[in-house]
């Protein structure tokens, strides 16, 4: 069992959760308090103390949002588990303990409580998938060390979960599991349950954006040999502290971990923090990182205590915080960060103020805070670079891997995914094909579909209304709780409107459930009545009934409409989704608005009411959330519009009157940014058109300087040739990898054919590189290179040596054709995947600054 520290330590917390939540935490403690009285087989094979404190442990940290969502029996199951992991898990926690002494010694037991028993890992839903996983990986670790499971462990999870891309919502393990495939941030929370499972202790690390590419990533780390290491999520390596993202790592700006409740590490200065839930920076083990300080003042010279402090990179051309803080008594925040730009922002009540900090050359900054930021204009583009940490060096590994580590590792990485879903299609036909549901959730749907009554047109149309995630893991019980209860409005609304605004039951990005029924029994008659003629009292009765307890919550979860009704909680952003909830229950169409988020019932007048045009001046491609975006000012800072698919033919768009600002960024090969910012204001009753700039970059801004591994290719002939003698006999070199037939392709070699007599100067330095001896047949590519008489044809079997080298110059891997420009220092200079209009221009361009140098 655990220290008596440990022990009142745990006691504390539950007695502040009670305190707390009285009425929540009395129903808690009540199931509590009886566990163990009615003497079942499993309560025999475990202690009922140690159960009983592991679930007061779960309750006094875990978001209030799980507390009043979940039932009691999925905690009781994790405590349960985790009991039994005290006993027998392979992580030895209890020597480890003894080795230690004081307050090392609550750490280790601490450790395990955070990282083998805690149910939640990041924004994913919660089922009970321990014990599934642990029986399905037992025999598998029987008689391995630690490390050996840990590697084993991951074999596991990539033999059964593939990548998908997908969106932003996070699978519960469990749908990971059964679906077979997921995002890197599913991924990630599945291989962690898995650990965990079997008493590994471990953890998911991310980068929340990346500052060189306009993107994310998460992974696994795990306690082994008293410290932690990295592995990549089912991405299994023969060795620990190993994956494809290791490069992308060390040019990281913040990489940080995550833990719940209000405990707080020593030693350790948070880079988010509430009550509940705090991120601490994981940067040291993977970057070079750099001390900063940030001094915030007024405009008089006054030191500003307890100043919001938000650090920001630029992705997706959007500002993201990914540091926050507050300043101590002198007005002062320090952290550490890699040595890139932040956009550094300040708040204290009604004054901000802003600047960039390039932390390459500088490591403090001075904000002047003030009624309006004067790092923006009014109406008038500001400029700003954004510069991307150099990769270290030393991190990166001279070769690429050999075949024989290939065949025992990458080899194994079997995916069942794909399998599954081929043998559900085959079983259930082309209905289930069409709706695209995944196989590990077929029944369910299935079950919806031919075993409930119901118009079954009207259930296919729900169905099909689904995000494709949805299908993953939406219940029968939960599509027949909307699908009933929305039926009795069919005949009062067109079909268009019901169906999107009565009948569906997604509403933004929450967990599915089944909430209608509650609603309808939750109020009485007379006060839906009284909502129904007038929805704005749904709106004063959300404000009146439901408390906001902000630090209490992990501001990425939502809480479900019944738990909020049952119990009173709820975020701000919990608070809109109930109101549409309740709107849809009660046969009032009613959705969030598609550009800001705000809820809104169809009919009643827009707030978003003035119109701006947003237009290009030089004729620049523009693409919303890649090169621009839009922000509003709120009360807590600036939040995205998504404009994406809501912006008209001409550029226009009607947004709410205030405060907005537009960024523009132009991104570089190498990772930095030339990015612009205007700061402007609408009214009601004007028009406003927004001219966007995007600034230009020299030749040599799209250099980039990135280390490659020695790689070989076949010729012709089928010999084999080191790349390293093409280039010391040829000098520069241009690698172009096709994909013969394929669009893209087809329009590269098309811009290529076009200019040949400019890329026939190349010589030999020009190679055209297949995956398969196939793709010489291809008519397009004969016709090009027929004009190019010295470009020289080579084989990379399956693209092997294109998905690492696209990796290692931060481009997909999945896209084709791939272009890789080498300098005679074998170092790679410029790469690009897929094509865009010009890359045969660009390529000539960069060929001819490169041997000019």
């Amino acid at each position: 069992m655990f220290s008596k520290e440990t022990e009142r330590w745990i006691e504390q917390q539950f007695e502040d959760f009670v305190r707390k939540f009285p009425e929540l935490g009395r129903e808690v403690s009540s199931r509590i308090s009886v566990y163990g009285a009615s003497g079942t087989d499993e309560e025999e094979t475990i202690s009922g103390d140690e159960v009983r404190y592991l679930l007061r442990y779960l309750y006094a940290n875990m978001p209030l949002s799980d507390a009043v969502d979940y039932p009691f029996e999925i905690f009781l199951e994790y405590a349960e588990h985790g009991a039994m992991l005290l006993r027998d898990g392979i992580w030895d926690w209890k020597k480890e303990t003894s080795e230690r002494k004081g307050e090392s010694c609550k750490n280790a037991e601490v450790l395990f409580l955070e990282c083998v028993v805690f149910h939640r890992v990041n924004t994913e839903g919660i089922t009970p998938c321990r014990r599934l996983f642990y029986e399905q990986l037992k025999d598998r670790i029987i008689g391995k060390s630690l490390k050996d499971a840990i590697l084993e462990v991951n074999y596991w999870c990539a033999e059964e979960v593939a990548y998908q891309c997908s969106d932003d919502r996070t699978l519960s393990a469990e749908a990971v599991y059964r679906s077979g495939t997921g995002r890197c941030g599913e991924e990630s929370v599945f291989a962690v349950n898995a650990l965990r499972s079997v008493g590994i202790p471990a953890r998911q690390v991310y980068a929340h954006r990346w500052a060189h590419c306009d993107d994310n990533h998460a992974w696994v780390e795990v306690w082994c040999e008293g410290k932690w290491h990295y592995l990549g999520a089912c991405e299994p390596e023969e060795i620990l502290d190993k994956g494809w993202f290791t490069g992308a790592a060390s040019r990281a700006m913040m990489i940080n971990s995550r833990i719940y409740g209000n405990q707080t590490k020593k030693g350790k200065t948070a880079v988010e923090s509430c009550d509940m839930t705090t991120a601490y920076p994981e940067l040291g083990r993977y970057a070079c990182t750099v001390e900063f300080t940030v001094q915030v003042e007024d405009a008089e010279g006054k030191k500003i205590r307890r100043a919001e402090v938000s650090c920001e990179l630029l992705n997706y051309a959007e500002l993201v915080p990914v540091i926050r803080g507050i300043t101590d008594e002198r007005g002062i925040f320090k952290m550490e960060s890699g040595k890139g730009s932040l956009m550094i922002s300040a708040r204290a009540g009604n004054l901000e103020g802003s600047c960039v900090l390039d932390l390459r050359s500088e490591r403090k900054c001075r904000i002047i805070v003030e009624e309006k930021d004067s790092f923006y204009m009014d109406d008038e583009w500001v400029s700003f670079d954004m510069n991307a940490p150099a990769e270290d060096p030393d991190l990166f590994q001279t070769g690429l891997p050999e075949k024989e580590e290939e065949a025992t590792g990458k080899g194994n990485m079997v995916s069942q995914g794909e399998k599954r879903k081929a043998q559900a299609l085959e079983r259930y036909g082309h209905k289930m094909e069409n709706i695209g549901t995944p196989p590990g959730n077929m029944a369910e749907i299935r079950r919806f579909l031919e075993e409930t009554d119901g118009d079954i047109y009207w259930k296919e149309a729900l169905v099909e209304d689904l995000l494709e995630k949805d299908l993953k893991d939406c219940t029968a019980e939960v599509l027949q709780d909307h699908f009933t209860d929305a039926m009795r409005w069919k005949s009062e609304f067109p079909d268009q409107i019901f169906r999107k605004y009565i009948l569906a039951p997604r509403i933004e990005r929450e967990q599915p459930g089944a909430y209608r029924k509650a609603i309808r029994a939750f109020f009485s008659e007379a006060e839906k009545e009284a909502f129904r003629k007038a929805p704005g009292e749904i709106r004063k009765w959300i404000s009146d009934h439901i408390q906001e307890k902000t630090g209490q919550e992990y501001l990425e979860l939502t809480t479900t409409p019944e738990g909020m009704l049952r119990y009173g909680y709820g975020t701000e952003r919990s608070k809109e989704i109930l109101f549409v909830a309740i709107c849809r229950t009660l046969g009032i169409p009613a959705e969030l608005d598609p550009v800001d988020g705000a809820a809104y019932v169809l009919g009643e007048p827009s707030l978003r009411s003035v119109p701006v045009w947003f237009r290009s001046e030089n004729g620049e491609k523009w693409s919303y959330g890649q090169n621009w975006t839009v922000s509003r000012r709120i009360s807590h800072g600036w939040k995205t519009m998504n404009l994406k698919k809501n912006l008209e033919k001409d550029g226009r768009v009607f947004l709410q009157e205030g405060e907005y600002r537009v960024i523009t960024t132009n991104r570089l090969p190498g990772g930095d940014q030339f990015a612009s910012v205007m700061r402007f204001r609408i009214t009601k009753g004007e028009e406003k058109t927004i001219y966007l700039k995007l600034r230009s970059a020299d030749v040599d801004d799209l250099f980039m300087n990135i280390r490659l591994p020695d790689f070989t290719l076949d010729g012709e002939s089928g010999e084999v040739v080191p790349v390293q003698k093409e280039i010391d006999s040829y000098g520069e070199q241009v690698f172009v990898w096709l994909d013969a037939g394929k669009e893209p392709t087809e329009h590269i070699l098309n811009e290529i054919r076009e200019s040949a007599d400019e890329f026939a100067k190349l010589g030999k330095s020009l190679k055209f590189v297949f995956g398969n001896r196939s793709g010489v047949g291809d008519p397009t590519f004969r016709k090009t290179v027929g004009a190019l008489p010295e470009a020289e044809i080579y084989y990379d079997a399956d693209n092997r040596n294109q998905e690492i080298l696209a990796r290692r110059m931060y481009k997909d891997p999945g896209a084709m054709p791939f272009l890789l420009v080498v300098d005679k220092n074998r170092t790679g200079v410029y790469a690009e995947s897929g094509y865009n209009v010009g890359t045969g221009e660009m390529l000539l361009r960069i060929m001819s600054a490169l041997t000019a140098e």
